[in-house]
């Protein structure tokens, strides 16, 4: 049931522990005492007296701090009496409370406040315990400590409904109702639509997060102040629309209706940015690696034109250049090496290149001294 460690760090004995222990005479009652004092620390709270309620992990372990054999709590477990005297004095000892009316009351008010932020019965039993512990005060039975976690749920439930019910305008509580209406013209209702989420990136799911945008900006509930609600609340309340039909939520009673539509809405706005923010940024990477491919493709093709035209120029200037042709034979000659169809091509594709490279920059190609005048004529 419980590691090692946690038996080191929840069940030590302290030296204070081994002053009280001196004070039991016979060996069984100090096993006892001992496993009482680790249990309380453990369980915050006392073992069952009928049957005596025993852990063997426990019983071990605090009879290896001892020195003693662990089998004698089967002395101890009989003395009914000693075993009630040892609780009451490890009450004063640990100096832990009863739960009375006092402490039950601080529980109430402690698991409402609690109660407005979470909404799960077991985190707020959780809660329940810790708060327990921290204050020194002895659990009571479980069953009354659920009792007042599911009373302050719903007083908290309560409190928190007709909080932002009241903060609803009129106006805003009639266009909240209308989300609820399935119109004649569709099958499915405006609350339906809000719902829905595109699944992939693209131009028309953008536009359909923007219209979600609009529509719940158009209802003005933006206008009502959920500051004060816990996040962990409003989100508890927007999972319970969005899983409910329409039918289910016009059965709600009208403060819970409302105060989860409200927190539904908000949530919902809060999401679509999100998500707008996140799709913007996924298109944006898909543009730019589009743009680079088809960029990276252009270039090689420059490159091959490129290479081909130097390929032909340098065939051609080889036999220009060449003094043993004459000018006769020049034309026939360099058609022979390259071809006219290819030159032309040639020619049309560098041609196309150079203008793109020339509008691209025409303020560089102004300030470029190769293209003046006067550097041409030096």
């Amino acid at each position: 049931m419980f590691s090692r460690d946690q038996l080191k760090r929840a069940a030590s004995l302290t030296d204070e522990d081994f002053v009280e222990l001196g004070k039991c005479r016979r060996p069984h009652n100090r096993l006892g005492f001992a496993y009482q004092v680790a249990f309380v620390r453990l369980f915050d709270r006392f073992p069952q007296q009928q049957p005596f309620e025993l852990f063997e992990e426990l019983v071990c372990f605090s009879a290896a701090q001892l020195g003693l054999d662990p089998e004698l709590i089967e002395l101890y477990r009989k003395r009914q009496p000693t075993i009630s005297e040892h609780q009451q004095t490890i009450t004063g000892y640990l100096r832990l409370r009863a739960f009375d009316d006092a402490e039950a009351a601080q529980l109430e008010q402690f698991l409402f406040e609690e109660s407005c932020r979470l909404e799960q019965a077991s985190a707020l039993m959780s809660r329940a315990r810790e708060f327990l512990k921290e204050q020194r005060v002895l659990e009571p039975a479980e069953f009354r400590i659920a009792r007042i976690v599911g009373e302050q749920r719903a007083r908290a439930r309560e409190h928190i409904f007709k909080r932002v019910a009241a903060s609803v305008p009129n106006g805003l509580a009639g266009r909240l109702e209308d989300l609820l209406v399935v119109k004649p013209e569709g099958n499915s209702s405006g609350l339906q639509a809000i719902k829905a989420n595109p699944s992939k990136p693209s131009v028309d799911a953008m536009l359909t997060l923007l219209d979600k945008l609009r529509v719940i900006e158009a209802t003005g509930v933006l206008g009502v102040d959920l500051s004060w609600l816990n996040g962990n609340y409003q989100r508890a309340l927007f999972h319970q629309v969005r899983k409910s039909s329409v039918t289910r939520l016009r059965e709600l009673a009208e403060p819970r209706r409302r105060a989860a539509l409200v927190c539904f809405l908000w949530q919902s706005y809060s999401d679509a940015v999100d998500q707008a923010v996140d799709m913007f940024d996924k298109l944006l990477t898909r543009a730019h690696t589009q743009a680079q491919n088809e960029l990276d493709e252009q270039l090689c093709r420059k490159r091959q034109t490129i290479q081909l035209s130097l390929t032909a120029l340098r065939s051609i200037g080889r036999i220009i250049l060449d003094d043993a042709i004459s000018d006769d034979e020049l034309r026939v000659r360099l058609f022979a090496a390259v071809p006219r169809e290819e030159l032309v091509a040639c020619v049309d594709e560098i041609g196309e290149w150079v203008r793109t490279a020339s509008c691209s920059h025409p303020s560089k190609c102004r300030r470029c001294p190769t293209d003046s005048p006067t550097h041409r004529s030096r």
